[in-house]
């Protein structure tokens, strides 16, 4: 987690993560919070590349705004498991991308599995250790539907 921090310390403008650090606190106090707050982290932090060596079209490199979504959902502790399968619902692709990268980070063992319903959901395994190649499935499937 601090390798993250740092990253995104190093990474994002100043005005950005003075906002991570109110919000943070904001949803640590008041998990509902989250619910309005989460749509605003790229327009607040950012959403470059994370290492600034990585190509912007890499759909595998972590984002500015992934790595805040990260810290905002662990800020949270226990509350975000009753958080995520709404905000994941409602959420457009980055945030979505958001909530599956933070996953590891998030203290839901097999519990992880059954938060997001019915809805089938591709997660790259080892998104956080840059792996490009398995892709492991949360969820049900709905292929035995058709």
């Amino acid at each position: 987690m601090k390798e993250l921090a740092s990253a995104l310390e190093e990474r994002a403008r100043p005005e950005g993560l003075a906002w991570l650090r109110e919000t943070s606190a904001s949803v640590a106090g008041d998990p509902t919070a989250i619910r309005s707050r989460f749509p605003m982290v790229g327009r607040k932090v950012g959403r470059e590349p994370l290492d600034p060596a990585a190509d912007p079209d890499d759909v595998h490199a972590w984002t500015i705004d992934d790595a805040a979504r990260t810290l905002l959902l662990v800020a949270m502790g226990d509350a975000a498991e009753g958080e995520l399968a709404e905000l994941y619902r409602y959420g457009d692709a980055a945030e979505r991308r958001g909530i599956l990268r933070a996953l590891p980070y998030l203290d839901l063992g097999d519990r992880a599995l059954g938060l997001f319903g019915a809805q089938r959901l591709a997660m790259p395994v080892g998104l956080v250790r840059g792996q490009r190649s398995a892709v492991a499935l949360l969820g049900a499937s709905q292929d035995a539907n058709r």
